[in-house]
């Protein structure tokens, strides 16, 4: 969505949690973010920055491991 800029800020609260469809939708609500990508161990991601887009990181466990802009 045009005009939507990811902001990071409070997203550290969801450290831990499983990744799912509903953390998925409060992270997006709470960055802000137009756009969702998850990240799961080993998956390889395009550099490419997308101020719109935030970033979650999954641990082998499907616990949210990092949460990144961009």
């Amino acid at each position: 969505m045009p005009g939507r800029i990811c902001e990071a800020t409070g997203s550290k609260r969801f450290i831990g949690q499983t990744g799912s469809s509903e953390s998925g939708a409060a992270i997006l609500q709470a960055t802000h973010s137009a756009v969702l990508r998850w990240a799961p161990p080993g998956v390889m991601l395009t550099m490419d920055y997308s101020p719109s887009r935030v970033t979650v990181r999954l641990g082998p466990d499907d616990k949210i491991s990092a949460i990144n802009c961009g």
